[in-house]
């Protein structure tokens, strides 16, 4: 900072320099630290910026640095979102990669700089990911470069604090040049998705630059979403990210149990991409959650005639949907069956789940989901509706101690909202505790945060678990 502007005391140069740092660890922690520092280095007063300088020449030299700290602050600040820890969004953040010129004619390396910054600045924008700065990434790579041992990306992502690495190459066809990308997890080189080559023309590589990085932020798109990840298999072909992002409006709809508005917006995902089958798919089976066959059969048709582009795991869900609609009841449960081998945790995981429970077999439907609690819970634990299923068989089976432990446990997961509050309600009233149930109601009435639903309902519930338990008088009040 004192070589571009040596007017700048050196206290403010020393901090600007710690907020810019490249290592996470080096940068401050928080803004309090960040501006504790600015604070004490304002106090030192005339003597530190010099006692010769007008007012208005004072205000103009701090202007600069605390815009530029202001920015760097903010730029950062869509890493790590309010409230989240670094450790949790971590896993979330990208960092683009500079494309590897694969053509032997070195005139063509600003391409690979070229794809990773319009990369990055199409990340930014779509607000849907964490992106480190292209800057930032650039300086990382130049030090890793220089050291032995571990493997430049591994240590890029490291130091950025970045679960996911998109990168690639380009080759020269003719008058065209070929590009391949990809997304990993830099810990493990697992790839996060296949992503097709594209090909532009070398005069104008543009083109072709916007196709790669509209099917890359397709595929983050949807790889971060943990409602799109439950299922979303490796040898699935991301949609572009329009598609996507109506794909993940379709979803966020079908958690909720909108099931007509989910189909509407995976129909639209369709429209937007129409290599995107498995969106009519999705649509498919929001309808058929919705007891709409009419539906149902109308979305499957396109991928009943372009079965061979989706994946192994889409084209059972197809045929699960399929025998549903013709009331083949046992050819739906044998491939729900094969459907669940291959994707363990999905979909078809969860109504396998919920048809045991259908079926009046809560105590088979408990088993199977706490054969492997651990990966339910990565994939649904932020689903209200999952902690309600699996509460609720506890319910059922009358075991309401243990349903009252997990619904506390998942209030710490999901907190502040009314269905979580039900659920340890519940377990109260068959308890019998009225006095912390009326604590509960008491928190349901004062909670605020918008829901699906209304406090009213989740009371009337809690009034209808009363009466069950021959506490109607207590239930008359609620």
């Amino acid at each position: 900072v004192e070589e571009r502007r040596s007017s700048v005391p050196t206290e403010l140069a020393k901090a600007v320099q710690r907020a810019l740092a490249v290592i996470p660890a080096d940068r401050y922690a928080t803004a309090a630290a960040l501006s504790a520092d600015l604070e004490a280095i304002r106090g030192t007063g005339p003597a530190t910026v010099g006692s010769g300088l007008r007012r208005g020449s004072r205000v103009a030299l701090w202007a600069v640095p605390a815009a530029l700290i202001l920015a760097v602050a903010l730029l950062w600040g869509r890493f790590t979102p309010a409230g989240e820890s670094a450790d949790a969004s971590a896993a979330n953040r990208v960092i683009a990669i500079p494309f590897d010129n694969e053509t032997g004619d070195p005139s063509f390396d600003p391409i690979g700089r070229m794809t990773a910054e319009w990369l990055t600045e199409g990340l930014a924008q779509t607000g849907e990911v964490q992106v480190v700065p292209n800057l930032m990434v650039m300086q990382t790579l130049a030090q890793a470069t220089r050291q032995q041992g571990e493997a430049p990306i591994l240590r890029i992502a490291r130091l950025l604090e970045a679960g996911v690495a998109v990168t690639g190459s380009y080759y020269l066809f003719g008058d065209s040049l070929e590009f391949h990308s990809t997304a990993v997890d830099p810990a493990t080189g697992v790839s996060l998705g296949v992503l097709d080559p594209v090909r532009g023309s070398v005069s104008d590589p543009m083109e072709a630059i916007e196709a790669v990085c509209q099917r890359i932020m397709g595929l983050l798109a949807l790889r971060l979403d943990w409602r799109m990840d439950w299922e979303l298999p490796p040898s699935a072909r991301p949609p572009v990210f329009e598609a996507a992002e109506a794909s993940a409006e379709g979803m966020a709809e079908f958690v909720q149990g909108h099931y007509l508005e989910a189909a509407d917006r995976f129909a639209r995902a369709y429209e937007r991409d129409t290599t995107y089958v498995r969106a009519l798919v999705m649509a498919a089976a929001a309808y058929s959650f919705a007891g709409r066959p009419a539906g149902t059969d109308s979305m499957l048709r396109i991928p009943r005639s372009r079965r061979q582009e989706l994946t192994p795991y889409d084209r059972l869900r197809v045929d699960i949907i399929q025998s549903g609609l013709t009331g083949d009841l046992t050819a739906e449960w044998d491939i729900s069956r094969r459907a669940v081998e291959m994707v363990p945790i999905g979909t078809q995981r969860w109504a396998f789940m919920t048809g045991l429970n259908e079926q009046g077999r809560p105590r088979d439907a408990l088993e199977d989901l706490e054969s492997d609690l651990e990966g339910l819970r990565a994939a649904f634990g932020p689903w209200f509706r999952f902690w309600g299923f699996h509460t609720g068989l506890y319910h059922l089976l009358g075991e309401h101690e243990r349903e009252l432990e997990l619904a506390r446990e998942g209030q710490e997961t999901i907190p502040n909202f009314l269905p979580m509050l039900t659920y340890e309600g519940r377990a109260l009233a068959a308890l019998g505790r009225l006095d912390d149930l009326g604590e509960v109601v008491d928190r349901i009435l004062a909670l605020r945060v918008p829901t699906s639903t209304t406090p009213a309902h989740q009371l009337a519930v809690l009034a209808g678990e009363l009466r069950a338990h021959g506490h109607r008088e207590t239930a008359g009040s609620v």
